[in-house]
């Protein structure tokens, strides 16, 4: 009976010893700082499933962590993700964005002051990495209405859009971007033209693909309308073509 129970004793010893060497934690780190230590129940190339010591599952996209170290028998190795060896590889979307603008274009020959709201849509390529490092291009169109007397001025635009995110954090980005393009407008006696269009702000990051944009700009407007010129207290008006200065703030939404 002695002899059985010892036998136990060291099968059991022995069982827990071999389970011991060859269980290997794990500690990760996510790209907001936090550490956790613990086993990889799954990982892919999208999603990292990681159980801690005390038994607690998390779920993270696997672009959220930034190592994976691994431990056994008091050696440290590191194991990065299986897409790591890519971290600065580029990846191609198509993606849709839309702004709004709210601005004013500067008094003018053509008129003075008036403040604008305009509305566009972008369909265009979205190329990224995993360090959030974003190139955007694409063709767009959208509306303007120019609130001037006596009536408003309607203009549609077509345009070529150039976008470059920055990246200094995970979820928040500088980014600039440039229109160039051309309008037409509805109201009777004007004629549309080239405008350009220079934008800078921050960008937020939702996903991986989804971005929320808030920034200022400076543009220029072209037109062939009735110009006004006073000369000694004398209202000249004459028809040719001018540009109109504008500045505004903008938002808009990448998805």
């Amino acid at each position: 009976m002695k002899k059985i129970l010892f036998c136990t004793i060291i099968f059991c010893f022995f069982s827990l010893f071999i389970n011991a060497q060859d269980t290997q934690k794990s500690v990760i780190t996510l790209k907001n700082g936090t550490i956790l230590s613990g086993e990889i129940v799954v990982q892919t190339e999208n999603t990292v499933i990681f159980k801690t010591e005390d038994g607690t599952r998390y779920q993270f996209p696997a672009e959220d962590v930034e190592k994976i170290e691994n431990t056994a028998n008091d050696s440290t190795t590191k194991k990065p993700l299986e897409d790591s060896e890519c971290h600065y590889c580029m990846t191609t979307n198509l993606q849709l964005m839309a702004d709004v603008n709210n601005g004013f274009y500067f008094k003018n020959s053509a008129f003075s002051s008036a403040y604008f709201l305009s509305a566009s849509m972008i369909l265009g390529f979205n190329r990224h990495n995993q360090v959030n490092d974003n190139f955007y291009y694409g063709l767009g169109a959208g509306y303007e209405n120019v609130f001037t007397l006596p009536q408003n001025i309607n203009l549609l635009k077509i345009f070529f859009r150039i976008q470059k995110q920055f990246t200094f954090s995970p979820s928040l980005s500088p980014f600039t971007s440039l229109d160039v393009g051309v309008s037409s407008i509805s109201n009777k006696g004007w004629a549309g033209g080239i405008f350009a269009k220079a934008t800078g702000g921050i960008s937020i990051k939702l996903s991986q693909e989804n971005f929320l944009f808030f920034g200022l700009n400076l543009g220029v407007q072209g037109c062939n309308t009735t110009l006004l010129e006073t000369r000694d207290g004398i209202i000249y008006r004459y028809k040719g073509t001018t540009f109109l200065p504008a500045a505004a703030i903008s938002a808009a939404i990448m998805f």
